[in-house]
């Protein structure tokens, strides 16, 4: 079981990939794209693209490769992006090249474990001037995670990326009511008015209205929330000042100012500030 997401590759061993895939272009159909492409297409075309998972459009053309590989570009601006795991049948293109595995059969997880690891090998490697070439790929040197010498851990890599994928699902079922709720009308029939300043709201506090000058950063301890809208409305971390005691944690912030007018922020730390609401 994979507990943790920081991994440690101490452990792992090299590997190269020639020793685990042979790669070559994929089969392409040597038309246009005006005739190869369709507005009814069913199938999907990999093309020279770091985006949408290499698929460029779809045809109703015979598929010419099979599902299962990962596939890369060799000729795109950014081609070290293009590493893609193919879970569908596709039709290949011209200068997408395919990694086709020699001893093992690739499962989706272990492929994208894989792609990970390749791209941040070669990021930031290729550029214009030297591209990315097939046989850079073959003869890159990676690591991976091993059981025993020279076998990979493929229960590693097939739980690691499963882990992964449980938490993005969730994080998207989240987004997805969040967003379900954001779209619900509120019944404000029964609201009544209340102003910011009536006593039995808030005391309004003018702040400390300190002077730049008097702060320092040696032992910084506590916030200067100053007039920003971003950063919950924190602008530097200073030094305590004798005299002069923080507003507790807790409290609301409004910066009054050209373009933060009415930026109301809740405090969780420690902080002196300009301008204060005080329930």
């Amino acid at each position: 079981m994979v507990r943790s997401m920081i991994i440690d590759t101490d452990k792992w061993e090299e590997f190269t990939i020639s020793k685990l895939f042979d790669i070559h272009p994929t089969k392409a159909y040597k038309i246009t794209n005006k005739d190869l492409l369709e507005d009814d297409g069913k199938n999907p075309v990999i093309v020279n693209s770091g985006f949408n998972n290499g698929v460029g459009g779809y045809t109703n053309r015979d598929c010419t490769e099979e599902k299962g590989i990962i596939t890369f570009t060799d000729t795109a601006a950014k081609s070290t992006d293009s590493f893609f795991y193919q879970a569908n049948d596709f039709v290949g293109y011209s200068h997408v090249q395919g990694m086709y595995a020699l001893n093992h059969e690739w499962t989706e997880n272990e492929s994208l474990f894989l792609i990970s690891v390749i791209k941040a090998k070669i990021a930031n490697k290729y550029d214009f001037i030297e591209k990315m070439t097939r046989t850079d790929i073959l003869n890159l040197v990676i690591k991976l995670p091993i059981t025993s010498p020279d076998v990979p851990d493929w229960n590693y890599m097939n739980e690691y990326i499963e882990t992964i994928k449980n938490k993005a699902k969730v994080e998207i079922e989240n987004c997805i009511k969040t967003y379900e709720y954001s779209e619900k009308s509120v019944d404000v029939s029964r609201f009544k008015r209340f102003h910011l300043y009536d006593d039995d709201l808030f005391i309004i506090d003018s702040g400390s209205k300190l002077d730049k000058v008097r702060m320092k950063d040696n032992a910084p301890s506590v916030n200067f929330v100053g007039r920003a809208n971003a950063n919950n409305g924190v602008t530097d971390f200073i030094d305590r000042i004798d005299g002069l005691e923080p507003y507790k944690a807790g409290y609301m912030t409004i910066s009054l100012g050209e373009n933060i007018l009415a930026h109301v922020l809740y405090k969780i730390t420690l902080f002196i500030q300009v301008k204060m609401l005080m329930c």
